[in-house]
């Protein structure tokens, strides 16, 4: 398993940096004040390694604005601008080897808009022959293709249509409305919109981001349900005072704003509070992790410091036997030892993301229910749980169920580009 990390709020990061309100000035930077973009893109690179991250660490290109929409009012062919941001984080990965980088497919209209700006171009055949154009332009400076912060199924539909046809990889990620309901900006069940760019043989990793850290989190099973069989499942969040949605809604933009009893308004994470919740993510499932708007390198260091390994190598068999003699005495006979094993079977797969990671679970239960000559899924018993019956020294917990508040666990990356 590969596990890998991105940076973090970039164009944030150069907006402040030159001291101005707008992202339009952070891409114009990348051709008129470049040295300052491969500034940050190195603070970014400097501050995974620093935290002892032994894997690929990913910079995405700096042009997330540099779009026909975006470019309206600016000067110059906004693809100068996307060639130009490509350059700029290469050369701050340069010569590393485990420094990559992320060309940046972002919204081809107004940032989160469910309805409102028209985006530009107007059909779907045209959103594919703008991504494509920002494609050729990205180049051969980036080693994947990052559709991010999309908004709809039909944008994640464009940047893989689009990637298909320029023969490059590309991971999807869809923004979501700042509450735990799992649904896209727009309104569409995040599970659908997911599901229809899956297919595509270019689409390698999906994933969230740009959302509050707790939207993240109650959607991730969602998320891993469809990305079961991806190379990468992918997660950065915003880290503000306020979520994303009540920010849009301050600002007068009510066409992709949420209000509902189930939304999320904590107050800043800081870079401690984001590591425990990337931690979480790894032992989830999540193979990339992130940060978007309001992330640091502060924030990025300390994920870095994480051993996103959850478990040891442990396989479903190796734990079938460990527990086997575990029944001995509660299965008088062989018939009904094996129809307790398969409880027990079914009992992992439901609830214990501790002992194997959630998205490789659907083809190893199947696997487990063949071997033990089942037909379906077993059901229950109800007095086999997994905290009573999985040993401590499987779970690797002690036996406490209760993660969350858990610190960040050792800089240990040996396996993390195996």
């Amino acid at each position: 398993m590969q596990y890998c990390l991105l940076d973090g709020g970039v164009g944030q990061a150069l907006k402040e940096g030159l001291g101005s309100s707008s992202f339009a000035a952070g891409a114009r930077a990348n051709v008129e004040r470049k040295e300052e973009v491969v500034a940050v893109h190195r603070k970014f690179y400097e501050a995974a390694e620093r935290g002892g991250w032994r894997g690929d660490v990913y910079a995405t290109t700096n042009s997330f604005v540099a779009t026909p929409y975006h470019w309206k009012t600016e000067s110059g062919d906004y693809l100068d601008f996307v060639s130009a941001a490509a350059a700029n984080a290469r050369e701050a990965a340069a010569p590393f080897e485990t420094r990559k980088v992320a060309g940046c497919l972002p919204p081809l209209g107004e940032c989160y808009a469910a309805s409102g700006p028209t985006p530009t171009p107007t059909t779907t055949e045209g959103w594919v022959a703008t991504y494509k154009a920002i494609g050729r332009a990205l180049g051969d400076n980036v080693d994947v293709l990052l559709a991010e912060t999309l908004t709809s199924a039909a944008e994640g539909l464009a940047a893989a249509e689009a990637a298909t046809q320029l023969g490059k990889s590309v991971w999807i990620c869809f923004t979501l409305a700042d509450d735990d309901t799992a649904r896209l900006r727009s309104g569409e069940d995040l599970t659908e919109a997911l599901a229809k760019v899956a297919d595509y043989a270019a689409v390698e990793g999906l994933g969230i981001n740009c959302c509050r850290v707790e939207t993240i989190s109650a959607a991730l099973d969602a998320l891993l349900d469809v990305a079961a069989d991806k190379k990468h499942v992918i997660a950065y969040a915003n880290d503000f005072e306020g979520s994303t949605s009540n920010w849009l809604r301050d600002v007068g933009r009510p066409d992709c704003s949420v209000s509902t009893e189930n939304s999320h308004e904590e107050a800043l994470y800081g870079p401690k509070r984001y590591a425990e919740r990337a931690k979480d993510w790894f032992a989830r499932g999540v193979t990339v992790v992130g940060g978007c708007c309001g992330v640091t390198p502060e924030h990025m260091e300390l994920v870095a410091s994480l051993d996103p390994k959850p478990m040891p190598p442990t396989e479903v068999k190796d734990i079938i036997d460990l527990a086997a003699p575990l029944f001995d005495a509660v299965a008088p006979d062989a018939a009904t030892h094996k129809l307790q094993m398969g409880r027990f079977a079914d009992t992992i797969f439901r609830g214990s993301a501790r002992v194997f990671w959630r998205r490789r679970w659907p083809k190893t239960f199947e696997g487990i229910i063949g071997e033990l000559g089942l037909q379906g899924e077993a059901s229950l018993a109800h007095h086999i749980v997994t905290g009573l019956i999985v040993p401590a020294s499987i779970r690797g917990d002690g036996g406490n169920d209760d993660d969350d508040d858990d610190p960040p666990g050792p800089g240990q990356h040996e396996d993390a580009s195996a």
